[in-house]
């Protein structure tokens, strides 16, 4: 959290300008395009999308890949060994529906993308092309501003699972080659001073396509070395410089097929990257928060929870996002968690749910708007369904805030892990002290000694209990005002 509300973000893709896609699906089509005017394009799209992006709201920007033909099959471009046939993978859900894989399959932009087999020994190619990313975004950051920007990296995992190999002997000494191969984009973006994000749907989307024929414990043992060959890539880069995406796949399929959560969890905390971003918004993984009532956060890790679902056609009540947050805020505390979204809003150039192609800033801008409405309100308690509001304790003879504490208990403290709130009144009568104070009105009359009807008359400024629903609860009274309080005489009505 920053000044008191959450950081927003995003995944990374955002639909791209109609030209920028012309030019790039003819790249990508071996039709000649003038490397000059496509890089002064990409300057200026990049530009573009990121004064969008903060003119929405959003705290930690990129340059929406608007320079990448794709999140993954970019590599092509940057890395010598790819030159085999194409791969065409399978969606596992999809097959059973025809019809759904007919409308998924016809996705342009998935029909314009090109990945060739490795047939090679991998090398880098383009040791440039991350500096470039990395200068276009920061200079489109100092015309703009943003508290944080980030660059997407194909991780070593999804990078085999896009390219065939047709070279190595095993998919061990693949992997592993593609790592050492990838390092150098990776210790350029994080040189370069914003956030490097590994893209790793292979953690998740690789259970049902590229290792559909493997029980369980084969697909994790797949994660395990996907995992390992990451790290070896990131290990010149500090834990805190890194966040990862993980992904079942950004398409409009059924999903049925998808890993839970629960089963992979443990080997994605293996992974270096502090940051960790899923899908928690759509109808198949809006349910997993309830993984982190019993699984415990490693110390160091955050959360970015997709509070926007990035396939629907709906555009989310400010409300449900909202609630989305405050989900997992109480569940692992504010400091580990940032708000994002489930995916990319165009993970391949030209592709782009419909609803949201062209109009991703009013999403954001809710979905940042959202994310510090709800850091004020804090959570519904549990049992009486009402907002828990934040404490304030007031020194009324200096008329200001001297405490400003949550208005829930701890989690030591809460029944199953879950909300209760610390107070009867939901802290209105602060709230109503605190207005006064800012309005230069005396906060309290003398003899007045608590904020709260449940507290006894005379206490001058501690703690005592009350019952809220059979439990103890905590509270913080508000100090008397100097000048004829006395402790043990009666409260009176406030003035003004």
């Amino acid at each position: 959290m920053t000044n008191g509300r959450f950081l927003t973000t995003h995944v990374g893709s955002l639909p791209r300008p109609d030209d920028l896609i012309a030019m790039m699906w003819a790249r990508e089509d071996g039709i000649p395009v003038d490397k000059a005017a496509m890089e002064e394009r990409v300057c200026r799209a990049v530009d573009e999308v990121v004064a969008r992006q903060t003119k929405a709201g959003i705290d930690i920007v990129n340059d929406g890949e608007w320079g990448k033909p794709s999140y993954a099959t970019y590599i092509k471009d940057r890395l010598n060994g790819f030159g085999g046939a194409g791969n065409t993978y399978v969606f596992q859900d999809i097959e059973a529906f025809p019809q759904t894989k007919a409308r998924v399959m016809a996705d342009p932009g998935r029909k314009h993308r090109k990945a060739p087999a490795c047939d090679a020994p991998i090398s880098v190619r383009d040791m440039e092309a991350p500096r470039k990313d990395a200068e276009r975004l920061k200079t489109a950051l100092k015309a703009h501003g943003a508290a944080g920007a980030f660059l997407t990296a194909a991780s070593p995992g999804v990078t085999a699972f896009f390219f065939r190999n047709e070279y190595y002997r095993t998919h061990e000494d693949y992997v592993f080659a593609i790592a050492e191969a990838m390092r150098d984009e990776y210790e350029t973006i994080a040189a370069a001073g914003v956030t490097l994000q590994v893209d790793c749907p292979d953690l998740a989307m690789g259970r049902h396509t590229q290792f559909k024929d493997l029980d369980l414990a084969g697909f994790r043992e797949r994660m395990e070395l996907n995992v390992e060959a990451l790290n070896r890539a990131l290990v010149n880069i500090p834990a805190g410089r890194v966040r990862m995406h993980l992904c079942w796949g950004n398409y409009p399929g059924p999903h049925h097929c998808d890993v839970p959560l629960q089963d992979i969890v443990d080997v994605v905390w293996k992974a270096k990257p502090h940051a960790i971003q899923f899908e928690a918004a759509n109808p198949r993984h809006a349910h997993e928060w309830a993984v982190f009532e019993t699984v415990k956060v490693p110390e160091g890790k955050v959360l970015i929870p997709g509070v926007i679902e990035c396939q629907s056609n709906y555009i989310e009540h400010p409300e449900l996002v909202a609630q989305r947050i405050e989900r997992y805020a109480n569940l692992v505390g504010r400091d580990n968690v940032m708000a994002g979204v489930d995916c990319g809003f165009s993970i391949h150039v030209g592709s782009a749910p419909p609803s949201r192609a062209g109009g991703f800033g009013a999403d954001k801008f809710v979905l940042s708007r959202e994310a510090s409405y709800a850091s004020t309100l804090g959570p519904l308690c549990r049992r009486c369904r009402r907002r828990v509001r934040t404490h304030m304790r007031i020194d009324a003879q200096r008329r200001s805030v001297v405490e400003v504490s949550n208005g829930w208990r701890s989690a030591e403290d809460r029944p199953n892990g879950r909300s209760v709130c610390a107070r009867a009144s939901h802290g209105r009568r602060q709230a109503g002290l605190l207005r006064d104070l800012a309005h230069g009105k005396p906060a309290l009359r003398p003899g007045y000694q608590s904020g709260d009807e449940h507290m006894r008359p005379g206490a001058a400024d501690g703690q005592r209990r009350h019952q809220h629903g059979g439990r103890p609860a905590r509270r913080v009274a508000v100090p008397a005002m100097a000048g004829g309080a006395r402790e043990g005489t009666n409260r009176q009505p406030r003035q003004g």
